[in-house]
């Protein structure tokens, strides 16, 4: 038998969904394409040779920070209605804009709501927008086509932004926060290594990687030829490379008949690895299996038995700054063959001394990434808890 508390418990559960239903009859659901305003406005893209590092007007790209330099040249400067969203192609990025700006990079579409939607409410309903794959795919042809939820009423879209943004300013401290301690934490990491290393600097000898080990870069075997791919040989490309001192996992794999055909080389297990050039010059890694890998990956090998490969592979890390520094070129750094033969690394000659050194900087690194992780889960959590909020709004719960 039901009481009369549990009655009016009910009827009070009751009254607050029927609320939410009446409630979320005031709201439509059309496609992103829908909510657009129909007009057209021109829009000049600046050439990348005309992007300044100061300028009066930014220039925008695709990219995380989405601002890629400043001009002084009001010939490129969009000319319509702000605020706008941008939205990245390549990078699915989704930035909210209220002010003059110059189009950088290819791939931009420059979004403008409808007069029925707020901007800052259509902003945030593009960011619950989550590609199944990321990569170098054209996704505005799909973004269009999805759909979004909003009430009628644009006070009400106002309020729900209104909430919104004082949450996520609220994490999104919290998560500048928690970016600077692991900044700090990876800092501490070349202390570490800078203290060490000065030590054996001043009472061991110095040698040059190429008196000490043999270099050789990579190979691709011919991609046209179906022959030589999909086998059973790992064959990692320098994006592979994460400063991991056992590799054992990859993404493709190359014949018997590709390396036989092509200047690929099998590479032993216990072998480092340098990425020489891309975004990802510098990178190291140590081969925890046989390997081969491509051109833009240097092996060095201890083929005179003289050093311990994380010894190498310390030190290296510890100079990457300045490896960087020296190789930029162009517009990335590219690390040359003849410049890692050259480079020159205190070395005990005494593997016993080098093991016992990597054996006291793995445990300082292995304390110190656990420091890391830890931030790195609470980063996580933190973004988590904003895709939940993201949901909960546009479904009315806010």
């Amino acid at each position: 038998m039901i009481s009369g508390y549990e009655k009016l418990i009910m009827k009070n559960n009751q009254s607050i969904v029927d609320k939410e239903k009446l409630k979320m009859k005031n709201w439509e659901e059309k496609k992103v394409e829908d909510c657009l305003d129909k007009s057209r406005f021109s829009v000049g893209k600046i050439k990348t040779a005309e992007v300044k590092e100061t300028g009066n007007f930014p220039v925008i790209d695709q990219s995380q920070n989405y601002i890629a330099g400043y001009s002084n040249k009001k010939e490129y400067l969009y000319d319509g209605k702000l605020p706008v969203i941008i939205y990245g192609d390549h990078t699915n990025n989704v930035k909210h804009i209220d002010f003059r700006f110059i189009q950088g990079a290819d791939g931009i579409k420059i979004l403008v709501p409808n007069e029925k939607i707020d901007s800052r409410y259509f902003f945030y309903a593009l960011n619950l927008y989550k590609p199944e794959s990321k990569g170098y795919r054209r996704h505005y042809s799909i973004l269009r086509k999805i759909k979004i939820k909003f009430p009628n009423s644009l006070p009400e879209q106002r309020r729900i932004v209104s909430k919104l943004d004082a949450l996520f300013a609220e994490i999104d401290a919290s998560l500048a926060l928690i970016d600077q301690n692991i900044e700090q934490a990876e800092a501490l990491k070349l202390s570490v290594l800078d203290e060490e290393f000065s030590k054996i600097k001043e009472k061991e000898n110095i040698y040059k990687i190429q008196e000490i080990a043999f270099t050789k870069s990579g190979a691709t075997p011919r991609r046209s030829n179906k022959k030589y791919w999909n086998g059973d040989i790992p064959w990692l490309k320098s994006g592979e490379l994460n400063d991991n001192k056992n590799i054992i996992q990859n993404t493709e794999f190359i014949t018997q008949k590709g390396l036989d055909n092509s200047s690929a080389k099998l590479f032993p297990k216990g072998t480092l690895l340098m990425a020489m050039y891309g975004a990802t010059a510098g990178k190291l890694g140590i081969l925890g299996m046989e390997a081969c890998t491509n051109q833009a990956v240097c092996s060095i090998q201890n083929n005179k038995d003289f050093f311990v490969e994380e010894y190498l592979f310390y030190y290296l890390l510890m100079i990457r700054e300045q490896i960087i520094l020296d190789s930029f070129g162009g517009a990335q750094p590219n690390i040359s063959k003849r410049y890692i033969d050259n480079l020159e690394v205190p070395f005990p000659e005494n593997k016993e001394t080098q093991q016992k050194i990597v054996q006291k900087l793995d445990s300082l690194f292995e304390e110190i990434d656990g420091l890391i992780s830890d931030y790195q889960q609470k980063r996580e959590d933190l973004e988590a808890l904003k895709s939940s909020l993201l949901d909960r709004a546009f479904k009315g719960e806010l």
